[in-house]
């Protein structure tokens, strides 16, 4: 079963993932001053390693995914594939990504969600801006599927700061918030009149405020800081609106990625 948001916070934690592995790759280990700035590379870089990830069901009836994925991490100066997303840097902050977004909820899902229009994937294209000032990690971005417009916009803030807790491991904490339009709530959440059954009533989301947290360790296994283990662990925390849903079975969705990367 593959959930919409839960993969868009997957993007979001491999993100985290690249930023780091960029800087440990322009750092040695003897360093203390950590700056979590995205720089570009001044040649290619690769890296690879198994994964998996943990993610909590976000509608009635469904259940919970485990996944297990090789990760794949490529940058040149100006372009970096991270796992299921292509990125290109226009600017040292501000970057365009595009990625694949599977179907949020699928009518086979349970018997109760028959009644519902087909909920459809697409290419989603999003635009982000990312700062750092006073060594807080700012970051703002635009996302909508731009051959979906009926799925509307989501408009996403975070603040984040690494610290290091020693030689070898890394700990960056951040918290944000997206906002999804009144199209997009209410593709994800809302049921239209159209859509109502007797076990499911027509439902509008007003209120399209979600709060985020989450934090990522890496710990360094070598010297040369070619073998890494990563961690990520993020909370999305809905609203009363929201979670008042007839779809949405719990307040708030979690997703837990473990990783071992080699950096070539």
């Amino acid at each position: 079963m593959r959930k919409l948001f839960s993969s868009y916070t997957l993007t979001i934690v491999i993100t985290f993932l690249i930023t780091n592995i960029c800087f440990a790759q322009s750092q040695t280990s003897s360093e203390t001053k950590i700056d979590r700035n995205h720089k570009k590379p001044s040649s290619s870089t690769f890296s690879i390693g198994p994964g998996t990830v943990s993610q909590s069901s976000i509608y009635k009836e469904t259940q919970g995914t485990i996944s297990y994925f090789p990760l794949i991490l490529y940058t040149t100066p100006t372009w970096r594939f991270e796992g299921d997303t292509l990125k290109y840097s226009m600017t040292e902050e501000l970057q365009s990504e595009i990625k694949y977004e599977t179907r949020p909820l699928e009518k086979s899902d349970s018997k109760k969600y028959k009644t519902l229009e087909i909920k459809r994937g697409g290419l989603k294209y999003t635009l982000n801006y990312s700062k750092k000032i006073k060594q807080i990690n700012y970051s703002l971005s635009l996302s909508t599927l731009p051959t979906e417009s009926e799925q509307g916009l989501t408009y996403s803030a975070s603040l984040g700061q690494q610290y290091q807790l020693s030689n070898n491991i890394l700990l960056t904490p951040s918290l944000g918030f997206d906002y999804l339009d009144n199209r997009k709530r209410n593709y994800l959440y809302g049921v239209e009149k159209s859509e109502g059954s007797d076990s499911l009533k027509k439902y509008n989301v007003k209120n399209g405020f979600i709060p985020t947290a989450q934090v990522n360790i890496i710990h360094f296994l070598t010297t040369n800081r070619k073998w890494m283990l990563f961690g990520n662990l993020s909370y999305n925390f809905f609203n009363n609106d929201i979670y008042n849903s007839p779809l949405v079975e719990s307040s708030s969705s979690s997703t837990l990625l473990l990783s071992a990367i080699y950096n070539y």
